[in-house]
């Protein structure tokens, strides 16, 4: 790419610009009758007219044309087809000769908002303006390929390496797996429940983050922290399909096994192959992102509460099971392993094996309340072990290995092992847990019924007034509505507090003299280094709920 290294950016992107309009418009073949076609020109008016989705670009033509645009186009293939369909997509209003029937929902998903536009801005151009606010991505209906040029040779797989990242690369070899076509998102559309205005996400990878918060103007002036919703009609989706090619066996050195490489097609391209066919294929490398490890690290908040019958232990847990956006309640009595986590079953429809997640994984991302824990069979719970530690639970059930992620928090209710809790005993004593699942609980939280005269009139008489009639007695606070709380935590959720330098020596001699006192304790619980995370993780949880962005006072609090 010397020619556009040598240059400005905007004065190379402007000159590229204006070469690939050119080609487009200017470029022409001459027929056996001597009648010349312009080729693309015809192209571009199917494209206007939904009569063709692809649109594909041979670089023998393009070296024809322009030989240094063509080389730029092989080393840059990624680049210049996003700028090919930006002027593509200029262009082709220009060819649009009759309006276009509406094919799919989408067409008329974006044919009402444009309407909705006329409508708000009469203006022409105060039109155009608001027009840009939609992506490209999503009003573009139309793909972009390169055909490779017919004198390259084809690159063996294995000698695919880094210098070819960003390249149009040729390669040949035999389909081993391909999978079924699926709908991949490419442009995400968002509905706020507040203000009702859309946010749109171009997405460019395989996997992507969902948006939460409203970015629109009223809910930032209003602070209304409005919450977006994912409208599938409006959003954009191509096929999507993944190949896996081998090199063929005349490629394969002596003692060497074959090398694969992962095909990802999209759009009009899928659909083209089978296992077991001989191909060509022709495509950009591009590498994946990924660690050389996998880095496990417990991020959700574990309680348990432990304490005396009658204490409102069941309560709290129904109410939080509530109040979460996403959570799942189930009894240790009532629970098995694979109902935690997950069971294998057969589809009556097809008869395979299939897999049906449990409590756990229901509860991705939210909270999973567990009552009566201690009454939870021991070979059952173990299966809890992996989830509060890796936050993903490993299958392998009737040749089903896969690993389902279990994000979840988990709050779990104890009750005593001899009626009441005395204090005289150890917490393993008392509750009989073993100590390997109790360190794995962030926050151990005792309640305890103790005798109190004021406390214990204040309660019998508002259980009898509830019993009498039927509804709580009157009070002078008023109770949080519910939505505001899920709105509250929302707001909570956004912020990413951190541990300044100053508190982190504090941390480590705290937990260094923690250590010394339970080495000389007979105690079977000890600390640990989840100790020292379940300390940073309820810090940064407790500066999350002020909206600070850093933690501080952490001494006091523990």
């Amino acid at each position: 790419m010397s020619a556009m290294s040598k240059k400005t950016g905007p004065k190379t992107y402007a000159e590229e610009k204006e070469k690939f309009k050119e080609f487009l418009i200017e470029f022409v073949k001459i027929d056996k009758d001597d009648n010349k076609i312009f080729k693309y020109s015809e192209q571009l008016s199917k494209l206007a007219h939904r009569e063709q989705v692809a649109i594909y670009i041979d670089l023998d033509d393009v070296e024809e044309f322009n030989s240094d645009l063509a080389t730029n186009i092989q080393n840059n293939t990624r680049r210049y087809v996003q700028m090919f369909s930006e002027l593509i997509f200029e262009l082709l209003p220009d060819y649009k000769s009759h309006d276009v029937i509406a094919k799919d929902p989408l067409d008329i998903y974006i044919e009402h908002r444009l309407l909705l536009e006329q409508r708000n801005h009469p203006n022409p151009q105060e039109l155009r303006n608001s027009q840009n606010r939609y992506p490209q991505d999503l009003m573009r209906r139309f793909e972009v390929y390169f055909v490779p040029p017919s004198s390259g040779k084809p690159t063996p797989i294995r000698e695919v390496k880094a210098t070819h990242i960003g390249k149009l690369v040729n390669v040949r070899g035999v389909v081993t797996r391909s999978t079924e076509v699926k709908p991949l998102m490419t442009v995400a559309t968002y509905t706020c429940d507040m203000c009702g205005a859309e946010t749109y996400q171009p997405i460019s990878s395989l996997s992507f983050t969902p948006l939460l918060m409203c970015p629109s103007e009223d809910c930032q002036v209003n602070k209304s922290g409005g919450r977006l919703y994912l409208q599938t009609r409006g959003s954009k989706f191509v096929k999507f399909q993944e190949l896996k090619v081998q090199e063929h066996s005349d490629q394969v050195p002596v003692g060497n096994i074959p090398r694969g490489i992962t095909v990802l097609c999209r759009g009009e391209n899928t659909r083209q192959v089978v296992p077991g066919d001989h191909v060509s294929v022709s495509g950009i490398f591009l590498p994946l992102l990924r660690t050389g490890f996998r880095q496990v690290t417990q991020g959700n908040i574990n309680i348990c509460l432990m304490g005396d019958p009658g204490v409102a232990k069941s309560q709290l847990l129904s109410y939080i099971e509530r109040l979460a956006r996403r959570s799942q309640y189930t009894t240790g009595r009532g629970s098995s392993g694979v109902g935690l986590t997950a069971a294998v079953m057969k589809d009556p429809i097809t008869n395979e094996m299939v897999l049906e997640g449990g409590a756990l994984v229901l509860a991705d991302q939210g909270i999973c309340c567990i009552d009566e824990f201690d009454k939870l069979p021991d070979a059952d719970r173990t299966a809890i072990h992996e989830v509060m530690e890796q936050q993903t639970i490993s299958i392998a059930k009737a040749g089903i290995m896969t690993r389902l992620n279990a994000r979840v928090s988990i709050l779990a209710a104890a009750n005593p092992a001899y009626g009441r809790y005395n204090p005289k005993r150890s917490i393993e004593q008392n509750i009989q847990l073993p100590a390997a699942l109790l360190s794995r609980f962030d926050l151990l939280w005792l309640i305890q019924d103790k005798p109190d005269r004021d406390n214990d009139l204040k309660l019998a008489q508002h259980i009898t007034y509830v019993h009498k009639h039927s509804r709580q007695p009157p009070t002078e606070l008023k109770p949080i509505d519910m939505s505001l709380v899920r709105r509250y935590i929302d707001l909570c959720k956004g912020k990413n507090p951190t541990v300044p330098s100053s508190l982190t020596e504090h941390i480590v001699k705290a937990y260094t003299e923690l250590r010394k006192v339970a080495r000389n304790s007979r105690d079977m619980s000890y600390t640990s280094a989840r100790n020292l995370l379940a300390i940073l993780r309820l810090s940064t949880a407790l500066a999350r709920l002020r909206l600070c962005d850093e933690v501080n006072n952490i001494l006091h609090r523990y």
